[in-house]
């Protein structure tokens, strides 16, 4: 069971992950919250007419919690709270589209973690899905590896912060280094 998602305003390309996860070998249903996004919601209840799969569309909703239960996979932007929900409920996540900037930090951090993976474009979401689905044991991996980290967030974020630091200085450093040379 796939669970899509874009955000409160249902950005990305919602309409072509849902697309490419109706021809998904392994996907049996797919979920799709549509946020704030009339028009979204309007094409995707079109398209549910079409697909051979069952597909439940839901606009705006406060029932997040209990459809990322439901779920055994995500396929979302990396925004942090989703990305928090859903590690802390221990869903696998797939981002397939952020927004420059910070999602593309949470992603990052995510993927670092085990927590996720990152497709690139959309024509590799059926390919890179079959592939996790195929294997069982590495969701689960990606299961643990989101509760483990959500236990104490806090200080996992504190010492994920450090690591980062710690890289910067390092990369300045080399640089000084090669510039003095």
């Amino acid at each position: 069971h796939a669970l899509v998602m874009g955000g409160g305003l249902g950005l990305g390309d919602i309409q072509a992950v849902v697309e490419q996860l109706s021809l998904t070998k392994g996907v049996n249903e797919i979920t799709v919250v549509a946020g704030r996004n009339e028009a979204l919601y309007e094409n995707l209840k079109v398209m549910r007419k079409k697909l051979e799969l069952p597909l439940k569309v839901y606009g705006y909703t406060t029932k997040i919690p209990k459809l990322m239960r439901q779920a055994s996979i995500l396929f979302t932007k990396p925004g942090g709270l989703t990305c928090r929900e859903a590690a802390a409920l221990g869903l696998p996540m797939v981002f397939y589209h952020a927004i420059p900037g910070q999602e593309e930090c949470n992603a990052e951090v995510f993927e670092r973690m085990n927590c996720a993976r990152r497709i690139r474009d959309i024509a590799s979401l059926k390919t890179e899905t079959e592939a996790l689905l195929a294997h069982p044991e590495i969701l689960q991996e990606m299961s643990d590896a989101a509760v483990a980290w959500s236990e104490d967030g806090a200080a996992n974020i504190g010492i994920m912060i450090n690591r980062l630091l710690a890289e910067q200085q390092e990369e300045r450093t080399a640089k000084l280094q090669s510039e003095t040379i």
